[in-house]
């Protein structure tokens, strides 16, 4: 199947906690932001509901 710009090709469902996000302390240009740390991720999508190979 082709991949468009609107495409979705991968949706996941699951559940994290607060100790899944990394640290991001704001820095002079940056802001914070909620990102999942690598074991955060990789334990989110274990629980893939659609996903095109």
């Amino acid at each position: 199947m082709p991949v468009t710009p609107n495409s979705s090709t991968e949706v996941y469902l699951g559940q994290v906690t607060i100790d899944d996000f990394r640290r991001n302390p704001r820095g002079e240009l940056g802001t914070r932001t909620a990102t999942l740390h690598k074991e955060g991720i990789r334990r989110f999508r274990e629980n893939w509901v659609y996903r095109v190979d």
